[in-house]
Order: structure tokens, then sequence, then C-alpha cells
């Protein structure tokens, strides 16, 4: 998203495109809000979020599956910008 616009403002309008019943849902902490939350857990999904540093209460999530897409996301993120080197080093 563009400017100071936070990614969750636009998540459950991208997600009412997608059949997401019974799947995983992965999130960062910044998308913690009760309305998204709901959400998820009304289509029968598992949020895999961990909770902010001081909630109320801790949220259980699966650690394991959170900690590779972050893997993941490092991975591609590091792709891009080789990529975008070698473009700009050709060009």
């Amino acid at each position: 998203s563009e400017r100071q616009h936070n990614d969750i403002n636009y998540a459950m309008l991208v997600m009412g495109y997608v059949n997401i019943n019974r799947s995983f849902v992965l999130a960062d902490k910044g998308c913690g809000n009760n309305k998204f939350i709901n959400y998820i857990y009304k289509n029968d999904c598992e949020l895999v979020m961990p909770s902010r540093k001081s909630p109320k209460f801790q949220r259980k999530y699966d650690k394991w599956i959170y900690i590779e897409c972050h893997l993941i996301e490092n991975f591609s993120n590091c792709a891009v910008r080789i990529l975008n080197k070698k473009i700009n080093t050709n060009a």
C-alpha cells in the first residue's frame, strides 16, 4: 500500500476474493486488530500470528510455520535485491 496506510486496512478486502476456509492465515503482529482476527476465526481458519509484546493474553500459534514463512520472506527479499542490483549494473 502507498504512503502511511497499513496493510491491515486492505487485508480483509483482499481476502474476500480468496477462499480461505480451513486454511492457515499468516500475519504479522501489526495485523492484530480484533475485526481481522474475528474474520479469520469465523472462516474456520488457523491464525499463525504471534501476540504483541505486552498483550492481555498470549495467543497460541504454530511457531514453526511462522518461522518458515519468515525465512521464505527473507529469501525472496534477498533474491529481489540481488536481481535489482544486477539489472542496475547492466543498464
